[in-house]
């Protein structure tokens, strides 16, 4: 009864081929075991998406497909590269348990990581962006970890890209896309054709060739983002959220002078008009920026891809095959104008025309001598303009087959990675700036559109246009891996399955002299960043055995033992059941361990700035009062305002280990229905991870070790700063269910079939610190990250004829936003009556609405070879629900990571066979 279908866990490791057909039949690889088996329902959980199932989702990329499956979520989104410095990587995470510990193979084989990956280990997995969708037959996804057999790190599971080969007829296909307004327009071409059939001439090959392209969506564009100013009510309170920056055109002025204990905050345009220019409100006595405002909330994007295999039959029992895959990804990002501090120096032009005596003086009651800063928001030069291109080659070279009575398998795989990213208009050089200011050329106490002729050109001579830096991320691997039967138990055949593998990871940064910090650097940024070329070996060799010990139970055991180069030896094992006591009914389990070393960069690298916090803070008086005891001339920055963050690799760090366990079942009476439910636990000690910035703020006395100092190239001065290293932070737990049903039966209208797939989340617990106190982000927003209690999708498609219609329901839960507090947050403010913002107060318990989405298509076959889809993603056209967050990308007033922002969208699709 029980068979393969697109949400059932189906094909996973170590079922019995009892039966004389089941001997018969071909033998096939199965995700998560190294024994050719008999496709079937198994005792490990995979869900499964195959082409067709693609098709109907409406999505446009690998990326927008696995991130709506309701087993996954904690990924890295697109969206988060504006302005996050997330680079275009875009990964996926099975359960939140992390994209570092989600495994992604591509046609069974590991790829490179991205190459873009940070010293924090942000990054480290694999580049969903780098998989063209075109070229994808299906996609399986291992919901249990596989540390026994693919390698120690695949503790939350693996995600296994099978790409189509063995075609003989060819295929196009031509998609154009349309979210509402126009804007974020994207389309997708593909070809494919293949030659020869490997049963009747003894070979194939087939090529694919795709091209996507997305254009940008600004936050203009749209109603819930063309402000970051975002009034909302609040147990019955008319309130304002404003996460605006102190950077301003024309510029904030502030006057310093420690030793009479003068420092004054200002605006030159408010203190001579009573209000603040456009796009900016006045808070804490300043002007404060709405940057958001000029964000683009989806950036500009490009794919090309090819992918081409050839296979050929060596004889009746071998097979030789390669796959070469080629993937070119760029993403052009535009975030507001660049934000710069600096300091007019004494004597200066400026500072003579500004201070006591000159034409414009700026604080009356400031005196000659007195320090000038300016905190500048660069209007006139236009967004930050970042271009990240990753280019990903693979190369497997494979011979399969079967050799005195083993079923073998090995391969060569050459697998290489390179980002590099690049600047445009809008990023300033400190040199060029500094002399522009000396000799006053430049103003920035002017209002946008009035610098003087000079000014201009100097603006234009300050602007870096150039490659910023390079990595590069290189996998080399080879494998062998065979299995046989050993023995009989009745007349049950009892496997055995062998492997080895070798892997070398080569991960290199190159970055400019100007990220170096050397000569130069970009205005007010001085990360200094260090070129490191770094590497690591592994060696693995498993075993595992399946023994059907009646002939309703199933048991399969695996063991592995990995060595690394720079961490030494480690031994992992699975064991797992299978029992069916009936045709409809059958019971499975496991319980595995697992073993992740940090990401090379993650040991290597040395400390560096790592951009500013996402949300202002006021001063923490204690951790300066403890810098300025060895650093008297340590300050911190004036009022609400971000504070520079600086992180390092750790070479102290231990390796996260892992227990993982599942527990299910599945009914099916008939074809026509099935159900299954898979509970599934994972716990993870001496995690890797970074303390986040509003955990530390919060409470900064009792994390002094997380503060340091940063030297402003800009203004000259020394300012208190977050320290966030590598850290083994303790312990984590993750409990949770999911559920899958499908039904179909005919109708006067055709076939209708209906499928459900349900994540539950019970648990997911996390220390801070390595035997500190327990924390949670499960239905609530904490250390910056949202765990959702319940994720579901609910499909139903009724076949017609040619035509065959799909409606689809996506659902996240509701959950505790972003607290707010007053002391650690002071963002959201009172909206009096006459629209004035007034005091500031806090939100702590505001729930984040639910978010659900329909999705509609129709696809019509008008020949054997024509066929036309034409449907709307979000129907309804719903708007994420508000969100005070502050990280996860620059985005004000939604969380980008967990929504859509395009809105509702229509799509068309032309498909031709030939």
């Amino acid at each position: 009864m029980f068979k393969r279908t697109a949400i059932n866990s189906a094909i996973v490791c170590f079922l019995a081929a009892g039966s004389a057909v089941a001997q018969e039949a071909q033998r096939v690889e199965i995700t998560g075991s190294s024994i050719k088996r008999i496709n079937a329902e198994t005792a490990l959980p995979v869900q499964t998406v195959n082409r067709a199932e693609i098709d109907r989702s409406g999505a446009q990329s690998v990326t927008e497909l696995l991130q709506n499956l309701p087993a996954l979520q904690g990924f890295t989104s697109s969206s988060e590269s504006v302005g996050s410095g997330s680079g275009g990587f875009a990964g996926a995470s099975i359960h939140n348990v992390g994209e570092q510990r989600t495994l992604v193979l591509l046609n069974g084989r590991r790829v490179a990581s991205w190459a873009g990956q940070t010293l924090t280990g942000f990054g480290s997995g694999i580049d969903l962006n780098s998989i063209p969708l075109a070229a994808v037959d299906r996609i399986e996804v291992l919901t249990d970890g596989a540390s026994a057999v693919y390698g120690t790190d695949a503790i939350a599971g693996v995600v296994n890209f099978i790409l189509r080969r063995d075609l003989t007829e060819g295929a196009a296909s031509l998609t154009h896309s349309v979210p509402k307004g126009g804007a974020g327009k994207s389309t997708n071409f593909s070809l494919t054709k293949g030659w020869g059939s490997l049963t009747d001439d003894g070979y194939n090959a087939l090529v694919s060739l795709a091209m996507d392209r997305q254009t940008q969506l600004k936050a203009a564009d749209r109603s819930f983002s063309k402000t970051g100013i975002v009034p909302f009510n609040y147990k019955g309170q008319s309130l304002v959220f404003f996460n605006g920056s102190i950077r301003s055109a024309p510029a904030n002025y502030e006057v310093y002078n420690e030793a009479r204990e003068f420092d004054a905050l200002g605006n030159a345009y408010y203190d001579q008009n009573g209000s603040c220019p456009p796009t900016h409100v006045f808070r804490g006595g300043a002007c404060r920026y709405d940057y958001s405002q000029a964000l683009e909330i989806s950036p500009e994007q490009a794919r090309d891809s090819l992918f081409a295999t050839f296979s050929k039959a060596l004889g009746a029992d071998h097979r030789l095959s390669a796959d070469f895959a080629y993937n070119r990804y760029t993403m052009t990002t535009r975030i507001a104008p660049p934000p710069v501090d600096m300091q007019i120096p004494t004597g200066s032009t400026l500072y003579n025309q500004y201070m006591p005596g000159g034409a414009k003086v700026l604080v009356p009651d400031s005196v000659y001598g007195d320090d000038l800063y300016a905190y500048w928001r660069g209007v006139d030069v236009g967004p930050r303009v970042t271009r990240n291109e990753t280019k990903a080659t693979h190369f497997a070279l494979s011979l399969s087959g079967s050799l005195s009575g083993w079923d073998y398998s090995s391969a060569l795989t050459l697998s290489r990675n390179k980002w590099v990213s690049s600047y445009g208009g809008g990023w300033l050089l400190q040199n060029e700036q500094d002399a522009a200011i000396a000799n006053g050329s430049f103003d920035p106490f002017l209002m946008p559109g009035q610098q003087s002729a000079a000014g201009i050109s100097a603006l234009d001579d300050m602007q870096y246009r150039n490659v910023f830096q390079t990595r590069t991320s290189a996998l080399s691997a080879l494998e062998l891996r065979g299995s046989r039967e050993i023995f009989k138990i009745g007349n049950r055949p009892a496997q055995l399955g062998l492997g080895v593998d070798f892997r070398k990871e080569d991960v290199e940064s190159s970055p400019s002299l100007v990220a170096q910090g050397i000569g130069n650097n970009i205005a007010g940024d001085s990360s200094g960043e260090v070129p490191y070329d770094v590497s690591r070996k592994a060696y693995g060799v498993y075993a595992e055995v399946v023994l059907p010990v009646l002939e309703t139970l199933e048991l399969n055991a695996a063991l592995r033992h990995d060595h690394y180069s720079d961490f030494g030896n480690t031994n992992n094992g699975k064991l797992s059941m299978r029992y069916q006591p009936s045709k409809v009914l059958l019971f499975r389990g496991s319980v595995g361990t697992g073993y992740r070393a940090p990401a090379v960069p993650q040991v290597a690298a040395g400390r560096q700035l790592y951009g500013v916090t996402g949300a202002g803070y006021n001063c923490p008086t204690e951790v300066l009062e403890a810098l300025q005891q060895t650093n008297p001339s340590v300050r911190c920055r004036q009022g609400n305002t971000q504070y520079e963050q600086l992180a390092s690799g750790n070479p102290e760090l231990k390796p996260e280990k892992s227990t993982q366990w599942t527990l299910g079942f599945r009914v099916e009476p008939s074809t026509n229905v099935s159900f299954g439910a898979d509970f599934w636990g994972v716990n993870v000690k001496d995690r890797i991870d970074q303390l986040t910035e509003d955990v530390i703020m919060a409470n900064p006395g009792s994390y002094l070790k997380n503060f340091t100092t940063y030297d402003d190239p800009g203004t000259k001065q020394t300012y208190v700063a977050l320290f966030i290293p590598n850290e083994n932070l303790g312990k984590e737990k993750f409990l949770g269910l999911d559920v899958d049903a499908r039904v179909a039966f005919n109708t006067s209208l055709g076939r209708l079939t209906t499928a459900l797939q349900w994540t539950h989340m019970f648990k997911y617990d996390y220390q801070r610190l390595k035997n500190g106190p327990w924390f949670s982000n499960l239905g609530r927003f904490n250390d910056e990250e949202v765990t959702f209690k319940n994720l579901w999708k609910l499909t139903t498609v009724l076949k017609t004829g040619n035509a065959e219609n799909t409606f689809a329901i996506n659902y996240k839960s509701s959950y505790l936003d972003q607290p707010c507090t007053v002391a650690d947050c002071g963002l959201v403010r009172v909206l009096n009556p006459d629209g004035s913002i007034g005091r500031t107060v806090g939100v702590t318990d505001r729930r984040v609405s639910s978010y659900l989405t329909v999705d509609v298509q129709t696809k019509y076959d008008i020949t054997k070879a024509w066929s036309a889809t034409v449907g709307i993603n979000n129907l309804f056209d719903r708007d994420p629900p508000l969100s005070l967050k502050t990280v996860g990308g620059q985005q004000v007033g939604y969380d980008n990571r967990y929504t859509d922002a395009r809105g509702r969208t229509v799509y068309a699709r032309a498909n031709f066979k030939f």
